[in-house]
């Protein structure tokens, strides 16, 4: 991964149909990913899978979330793995086995229970399983504290401006809260997210420069470090 993009910008990766606005109302999504498919294509090869593996994606036709694994077929592997990133509107769905594949962020933003389930065919003791979570919110959403006196001179537009706050970070953390309640004894060791808004450039905020991504991938790096502390 860190090849992929650190070799390409973004618009190497995706395509915009012409002309966009139109797109919306006759294609199956406003860009295509023809160029990411050929270049995961050209990477991946007929290299086998080396360690265990889980793809979540979500199935349009039957509402229902579908695992990958690395015993899937050569021919399936690309179109598993796009399907998993397939953001509705913006990319195509990928049509397999009868279904029509979209991210499996449609089912949840932090899909661990299936290899959860797959680490628990090699341990006996949920306690040795340890699972780091990366999550790559374009932004960063934390609660500022409120103190009973502040209130007092806060007013409708404030308390309206906190339900939003509070909204959109329970939104964004409620995935990673419900998988630690449900898996209480599972070690949860690492959660890195960012530190600082990420880029988001264009009508779809995914355009980004080489010099753009390279400072992400910095910034990754510096908040992995700082997750460990």
């Amino acid at each position: 991964m860190m090849k992929l993009y650190s070799e390409h910008n973004t618009s190497e990766l995706f395509e915009f149909r012409t002309p966009t606005i139109i797109a919306a109302f006759t294609e199956n999504s406003i860009m295509k990913t023809t160029p990411l498919r050929k270049i995961i294509e050209e990477n991946m090869g007929d290299r086998p899978f080396k360690r265990k593996l889980s793809i979540a994606s979500s199935d349009l036709n039957k509402g229902q979330v579908i695992y990958f694994d690395e015993t899937m077929a050569n021919d399936e592997r690309v179109d598993a793995i796009l399907s998993s990133a397939a953001i509705s509107f913006a990319f195509p769905p990928v049509n397999m086995r009868d279904m029509t594949l979209v991210d499996g962020s449609l089912f949840s933003t932090v899909s661990v229970g299936d290899p959860i389930e797959r680490c628990r065919e090699e341990v006996t003791r949920d306690e040795d399983i340890i699972i780091d979570v990366i999550l790559c919110y374009e932004d960063t959403y934390e609660i500022e504290d409120w103190s009973l006196p502040e209130t007092r001179w806060r007013t409708a537009l404030d308390f309206y401006r906190r339900r939003k706050e509070i909204n959109k970070y329970y939104y964004y953390e409620e995935d990673i809260m419900r998988i630690t309640r449900g898996y209480h004894n599972i070690n949860f060791r690492l959660l890195i997210k960012p530190g600082i808004p990420l880029t988001s450039n264009g009508f779809l905020p995914i355009n980004a420069t080489h010099e753009e991504i390279m400072n992400e991938i910095g910034q990754g790096y510096l908040d992995g470090l700082n997750a460990t502390d």
